[in-house]
């Protein structure tokens, strides 16, 4: 005979829920009677724990989540006013009920500075302190939610200015670039136009298209190290400080703009020093200053007038805090300038319009790369302040109304080799 066992239904397992974790109340009186009548209370509720003495509440706090703290008034050592305040010191989350046979008015004030839930006076109902742990956990459990929500709006907050602070560096990156990019497309079209129709360069003109091949590879590297720069910024890196020479840079911002659309038709005079000077600076973020400040310095008009740049050493600090009233002055610093002699000035002037004392204090909002006849301002100006704020400089500001803007860019020279 063949006998066929029967299957065992497959089991299912049904999660277990764990129960609800009981909340925890600290207990703290010096006699023993109302410390164990308060245990009895509530030990069916919640997970009681009793202290004798301040110190010794203090370290179950240390090792324990606490919810509401009961404590008496009048405890030898250590009143229950300062357990209170240290246990807030431990833990702000912690409610607390105050017990008294002694109640006066200062002690219910003291106890209600310090954030106390409830005052009650023994002897008490068992309603009245079972009613007072309930809104004490009530308000516990609340202010709880309003951290977290206020968390999770900090939160919110940080990922959006993550995300306006990498629109804002995308912008930079297009807006800087946009200077070199213009050189090379102009030199691009002076390359085209020598080769014309000949068949054979030589002489002047082999020369002169070799100079323009090395001025685009000289744009082109700029480039690159623009946007290296800004992925420095993307990354919180520290700009780095180095020991630059000032004409060389002053050089280089010349040859960058030599080709630009907006200097081709506008007067640019670029002053070079005497003698060498060394600076202590990031070389391509004091380039993009003074590329900026100079292109700004030539929008500014809708007539075409002269920008100058000058750079000269200054043996005492500048008169920061000079003013007249015909004079509009703002100033500000990274906080890792050092205003000690000698500093090194940088100053680009030019002779547009001037802006007004309201507009000046707006000059560094971030607006619309348009030029900036209007207010003065624009992306170029946001990518000098956070340059400066990066290379350890300061700018300052002089403008007079129908006389026209001096920016100033101030750097720590190079110790005792400032001076070549």
């Amino acid at each position: 005979m063949h006998l066929t066992l029967p299957t065992q239904p497959p089991s299912t397992s049904v999660p277990v829920t764990p129960p609800p974790k009981r909340r925890t109340l600290l207990v703290v009186d010096d006699d023993e009677g109302p410390r164990e009548s308060l245990r009895m209370i509530f030990s069916q509720d919640y997970q009681v724990i009793t202290a004798d003495a301040g110190p010794h509440a203090l370290v179950l706090a240390q090792t324990r989540q606490v919810d509401v703290a009961i404590l008496d008034l009048r405890m030898p050592g250590m009143s229950g006013l300062e357990l209170f305040a240290k246990l807030r010191e431990q833990d702000p989350t912690i409610e607390v009920i105050i017990l008294t046979a002694y109640e006066s008015v200062e002690n219910v004030r003291q106890a209600l500075r310090l954030g106390a839930c409830d005052y009650l006076s023994k002897p008490y109902e068992v309603e009245t302190i079972r009613a007072a742990v309930a809104g004490a956990l009530e308000r516990h459990d609340q202010l709880a939610r309003l951290r977290s929500l206020e968390r999770e709006v900090r939160q919110q907050q940080l990922a959006e200015a993550i995300v306006r602070t990498k629109s804002e560096i995308y912008a930079s990156v297009l807006h800087d670039i946009n200077a070199p990019l213009s050189s090379i497309s102009c030199l691009a079209d002076i390359i085209i136009q020598s080769f014309g129709s000949a068949e054979k360069l030589e002489g002047e003109n082999l020369e002169q298209i070799k100079e323009n091949l090395l001025n685009v590879i000289h744009h082109a590297n700029h480039c690159v190290e623009i946007s290296r720069r800004y992925v420095s910024f993307l990354r919180r890196e520290r700009s780095v400080a180095q020991v630059i020479k000032v004409n060389e840079i002053l050089g280089d911002v010349a040859r960058l703009l030599k080709f630009h659309p907006d200097v081709r038709n506008q007067r640019l005079s670029i002053q070079p020093l005497a003698g060498e000077l060394l600076a202590s600076a990031n070389g391509i973020d004091l380039i993009q200053i003074l590329v900026n400040l100079i292109i700004n310095g030539l929008r500014c008009s809708p007539v075409a007038r002269p920008v100058i740049v000058s750079a000269q050493i200054m043996d005492a600090p500048p008169a920061l805090a000079e003013s007249a009233p015909e004079v509009a002055r703002l100033f500000f610093k990274s906080a890792r300038f050092s205003n000690t002699p000698p500093v090194i000035a940088l100053a680009v002037q030019d002779f547009g319009p001037g802006i007004a004392p309201p507009l000046l204090a707006r000059l560094f909002e971030p607006k619309s790369d348009a030029p900036p006849a209007a207010d003065g301002g624009g992306l170029g100006l946001v990518i000098v302040q956070r340059c400066i704020e990066a290379s350890a400089a300061a700018l300052g500001v002089e403008s007079r109304i129908g006389q026209g803007t001096t920016f100033t860019v101030y750097l720590s020279s190079d110790g005792e080799s400032g001076r070549v």
